[in-house]
């Protein structure tokens, strides 16, 4: 079972409705019914890893987000992870893991130095993943205002340089 990367913009019709069908089997909280239609829960991803099983059933798919963050003036393109799964079959194989790396591969690949996700920390301590509490999104409030809150991320220091300290504004919608 090989790791494939695919772009999104290459992801044609038989693809799209296998990855609705993953995604729809592993992603069951309320809100999550988007991915009967859609292949993405916000904004589509730019990139895409997955994996086939030997019977050619799509079983594990890890999105990339392109994103930026901005700490005190300094913009940083980081990766958004996000829509990562397995199939019920088949995990506790690695292979969330493996997908990770491979993006992260990519990443350092085309000089980004941060991997960014929303999950369990249990998943993703092992792929090198740590809790920060630190990175702020914008929320518009019912009056109109905008304020910056915190969420809950993980990050992945994809090389030497750590990640800030100080406030970090995340740009554009979560993933």
């Amino acid at each position: 079972m090989d790791v494939k990367y695919v772009k999104d913009a290459d992801v044609g019709y038989d693809l799209d409705l296998r990855l609705r069908e993953l995604l729809s089997i592993c992603f069951t909280k309320p809100g999550d019914e988007v991915f009967r239609d859609r292949r993405y829960f916000k904004e589509c991803p730019s990139h895409r890893w997955i994996v086939y099983d030997e019977k050619d059933r799509l079983i594990a798919h890890v999105a990339l987000h392109e994103k930026k963050v901005d700490s005190f003036g300094q913009e940083i393109p980081i990766g958004g992870i996000a829509e990562v799964c397995v199939h019920p079959e088949f995990r506790g194989q690695g292979l969330v893991r493996r997908l990770l790396s491979e993006s992260h591969k990519w990443l350092r690949s085309h000089g980004y130095l941060f991997a960014v996700l929303f999950g369990d920390p249990l998943v993703y301590r092992s792929s090198g993943y740590v809790l920060v509490d630190n990175l702020l999104q914008k929320n518009k409030a019912e009056d109109g205002t905008v304020k910056w809150e915190p969420v809950v991320a993980m990050v992945c220091e994809l090389g030497e340089t750590k990640w800030s300290r100080q406030s970090v504004f995340l740009q554009g919608l979560t993933f």
